[in-house]
């Protein structure tokens, strides 16, 4: 994992540094250091960059961008996990996720999978989704961290890393599948290129990623889990799974 994460980042400052005026070693000093260093900040220092370890870049199939981490905390455990969409099962334990007032978006997700694959959703799915950014799914945010309890505090300070990383994949020869999830996201579709693919560009999962979807919409995306599942060999129902009681 760590030499993906180290992958990864050699691949983004060297794009960044192609397109900015300025390096990548000031940005990062400038801007991400005191974000990173900032006790405040969620998810943990060490799960910033988990979907870099989990999803090696050469294995990258599916990108799902979303906003910005998750900003609750319980007690001193963040609800984010390094992965977008994804809830820290220590965050929510003894909690189901039809209830969790944080877990919307997931619900969302996890619903439309269920609806496209026939499966159903358990009353305590597997929250942390790292088995299905093992399956080349890399679940992005546009920023990485944000504050405790301050939704979009860190936006702008990532937009050059979420660029610099697009552009890194647009080096891929095979096609990619980006799902652009939010106002946030869709503000970088201009940087995919062809053979790359971009779907669901419409609400973010929080506010009801499935309602009210044109045909053209819903064709696409039917078309769309159609294709990752048959062609790239994404096993979606992988993400239904049950979490396992603690011992």
């Amino acid at each position: 994992m760590e030499n993906s994460r180290k992958d990864w980042l050699t691949r983004i400052r060297k794009a960044h540094n192609a397109f900015s005026e300025i390096s990548f070693a000031t940005y990062h000093k400038t801007k991400l250091s005191p974000l990173l260093d900032d006790p405040k900040t969620t998810p943990k220092r060490k799960d910033v960059f988990k979907a870099f370890e989990l999803s090696p870049f050469k294995k990258v199939k599916v990108v799902i961008l979303g906003q910005d981490p998750y900003y609750q905390i319980s007690g001193k455990i963040p609800y984010a996990t390094g992965l977008a969409f994804a809830l820290n099962p220590k965050a929510i334990k003894n909690t189901k996720l039809r209830t969790l007032k944080g877990g919307k978006s997931l619900r969302t997700i996890l619903k439309a999978i269920s609806i496209e694959l026939g499966h159903p959703i358990p009353d305590s799915p597997t929250t942390d989704l790292e088995a299905l950014a093992k399956e080349g799914v890399l679940l992005l945010n546009t920023a990485l961290t944000t504050k405790h309890n301050l939704p979009k505090a860190h936006l702008k300070a990532w937009k050059r890393f979420t660029a610099a990383t697009l552009l890194a994949l647009n080096s891929r020869t095979e096609p990619v599948y980006f799902v652009l999830t939010c106002e946030s996201a869709k503000a970088f579709a201009p940087l995919i290129q062809a053979p790359h693919k971009i779907f669901y560009n419409y609400k973010h999962p929080s506010r009801c990623w499935r309602i009210s979807l044109s045909p053209k919409q819903r064709e696409a995306e039917v078309h769309f889990f159609k294709d990752t599942k048959n062609r790239l060999r994404i096993n979606w129902a992988i993400a239904l799974s049950a979490s396992t009681p603690a011992s």
